[in-house]
Formats: structure tokens, sequence, C-alpha cells
């Protein structure tokens, strides 16, 4: 927090009369490193769409979302933008060590800063079980491939609320997710939890 004194939005925040945070660990941040009075901080919790989200029992609806971006067996789901914050290259190599038949990891999120590692990774040819990034999927079409998916992991080193496990509990999808910033405290208790910095931890999850 060196410096923090004289960076315009740490002043701005502190001056403001009420400031909304969407988790209690994000509130967290603010006291600590923007040294807001935690007096001035309201938690509110986003919410994901209920209309939208909801299981999709309808196996036809299911297997035309899967045909439609080329998958044909299990996968293993991810939603977020590539970069080195979503912890992404450690999830390809804790599903190559699951080693499951028929079964790949598919990351939905389109390419964003220092993103060529992962590229790298989800392209190498020593995989155990192929990646595939799908880049940016229709809002229409997310319930469908969440649904399908054998299980949602969400491996993030910080995340200041992680609205994509809501939409994956609202779908009646397993998650495994880390034990980081908010996320236990958005997953509640249903989800299972991982260090995500230990690549066994997150295929024993």
């Amino acid at each position: 927090a060196a410096g923090m004194e004289d960076n315009p939005s740490s002043s701005n925040t502190r001056r403001a009369a009420r400031v909304f945070a969407d988790s209690e660990s994000t509130r967290d941040d603010l006291v600590r490193f923007f040294r807001v009075p935690p007096e001035k901080i309201l938690v509110v919790y986003p919410a994901y769409d209920a209309q939208l989200y909801q299981p999709i029992r309808d196996a036809a609806r299911i297997e035309s979302v899967k045909a439609k971006y080329c998958l044909s067996g299990d996968y293993v789901l991810t939603i977020g933008t590539l970069h080195p914050r979503k912890n992404y290259v450690r999830l390809i190599e804790a599903v190559d060590k699951l080693r499951i038949a028929n079964c790949e990891l598919v990351i939905v999120g389109k390419r964003g800063w220092l993103s060529d590692s992962i590229l790298e990774r989800a392209q190498s040819p020593n995989h155990q079980s192929p990646t595939t990034i799908l880049d940016y999927v229709p809002a229409a079409d997310l319930p469908a491939l969440v649904s399908g998916a054998r299980l949602f992991a969400f491996p993030s080193l910080h995340e200041g609320f992680g609205l994509p496990i809501l939409e994956a509990q609202a779908c009646g999808t397993p998650v495994v997710c880390s034990m980081t910033s908010s996320l236990p405290e958005v997953a509640g208790d249903a989800a299972l939890f991982f260090d995500p910095l230990d690549v066994d931890a997150i295929a024993g999850a």
C-alpha cells in the first residue's frame, strides 16, 4: 500500500459518504489498501440471472450446444478471461493429472493480458487430456454448456466476487474452486475447495 496516500482513487474513496463492496473480502481489501473506514462500506452481493441460469435437463439441447462448439465427450468447464490471475495453467496441469478417459478441459474466455503462456500450455502436444478454448460464447448458450459439464472449476488466485460460481450452482453443476479471497464466501457450503497454488490439491478436488 506504499504511496496509496497519493493515489487519487484512494483519496476519493475515503471522501465518499458511502462505499459499496461486492463481498466482505472486497470490503476488507478497501479497509486494508485504501484505508476506507469500515463503517462507510456496505456489502451488496451481485446476483445471477435466475431466468437464464437454470438446470437444463433436455439432453438434446445440451448435445446441440456441445455439437455447436465441437465437444463430444465429458468436459470440465471454467469461465473467465485468459490472464494469470485466473490460474489456468495450473488447472490445465491438474486436469492432465486426472487422466479421465474422453474428458477435456473447456475454457470459455477471451484473451486478456499475459495470456500467451496459457495458450502455449493449452496447445502443448504433451497433454493427457485435451484443452479447448472457446473464446466468446453467447449468453443464451451458457446454461446448456454449464449444465452439460461434468463439473465446473474456478481456480482463480483472487476474485472480488466470482459470479460464474453462482451461475454454475444455479444450473446444478458440481463446483470446485479456490479457497482464496471472496470465493469461500460466494460458494458457501456447496463447493469443494482447494489451494490454487497446489496442482495436486486442484486435481484432488
